[in-house]
């Protein structure tokens, strides 16, 4: 058998196995690539479930229809939830929420301790009450800032998720 006899059959072999090579890595980066796009899409929805639940608690504290127990035990339930979805939720978006959660706890407890007035300025939706204190300020910019974190996470996980 002379070279030439060989050498066909060993390069079709080799064409066929470099075929092979990059189709597994196509397969691969495609895999990846879906895998990747899944866990943003659960983020995502995970943290636009966390907003939602936030203003709602929020809108209900507003309104003076939930009491500091009440409150508490809401905040008992979303600790629950980001517990359930830490595997999709970052430590960034978990300690945003928490944040959050604490800051609303300090602004109800901090407004039942008010007058009237700014229990009725908080229950109008007025970004901020008239008749604040230094401490219900700082917890409105605490609540704030950390409602634009998690809006900011939110907001990246969709950009950044791959394309279909």
């Amino acid at each position: 058998m002379s070279s030439v006899d060989i050498l066909g059959p060993v390069l079709g072999f080799l064409g066929g196995a470099l075929a092979v090579g990059l189709g597994f890595l196509q397969w691969r980066r495609t895999e990846r690539n879906r895998r990747t796009r899944e866990l943003s899409q659960r983020s995502a929805a995970a943290i636009e479930e966390l907003q939602s639940r936030l203003r709602q608690l929020q809108i209900l504290s507003r309104g003076g229809a939930i009491s500091a127990e009440a409150l508490g035990e809401q905040t008992r339930h979303l600790n629950i939830f980001l517990i359930e979805k830490r595997s999709v939720l970052d430590a960034e978006i978990e300690t945003a929420a928490r944040d959050y959660l604490a800051a609303l706890g300090d602004i109800h407890r901090e407004i039942a301790e008010a007058g009237t007035a700014t229990q009725d300025d908080w229950a109008n939706t007025l970004a901020r009450p008239q008749t604040e204190t230094e401490a219900l300020r700082q917890a409105v910019e605490r609540m704030e800032a950390a409602e634009t974190a998690l809006t900011g996470r939110l907001h990246r996980a969709w950009e950044n998720m791959p394309a279909a």
